[in-house]
């Protein structure tokens, strides 16, 4: 099964390698981070990251009275990662997905096969 995190973020430099590292450990396949209208050094840091092979990163603007966030989903949404993904994590950029299972990875969290369920 193929698993992707998508997040957003803005001005969120310090913390990105480390956000990264445990969606790493997780076992997550792929990891699409929306950006906007950084003025820290987090743009940067992505396109280090997204030319590692550690993350695909992809900048979005919100228009007219969208916020930021209903923006980042919106486009992240029709991008190839989410299209052809079995699971998706959806997540704040801040948030860390404890998994309690025995190896502690999304593979073993949602196991062999399809689960039955629609959500998590």
């Amino acid at each position: 099964m193929k698993s992707v995190v998508v997040t957003a973020t803005r001005n969120e430099g310090p913390f990105i390698l480390e956000r990264v590292a445990w969606q790493k450990m997780l076992g997550f396949d792929d990891i699409l981070i929306m950006q906007n209208d950084c003025t820290d050094h987090s743009p940067q840091m992505l396109q280090k990251l997204e030319k590692a092979g550690w993350i695909t990163t992809l900048h979005h603007k919100p228009y007219g009275n969208q916020t930021p966030k209903f923006s980042a989903h919106r486009k992240a949404r029709r991008h190839t990662l989410v299209t052809n993904c079995d699971w998706m994590f959806l997540c704040d950029v801040d948030e860390f997905l404890p998994l309690h299972t025995e190896e502690g990875t999304v593979q073993s969290f949602l196991g062999d096969g399809v689960p039955d369920m629609a959500g998590i």
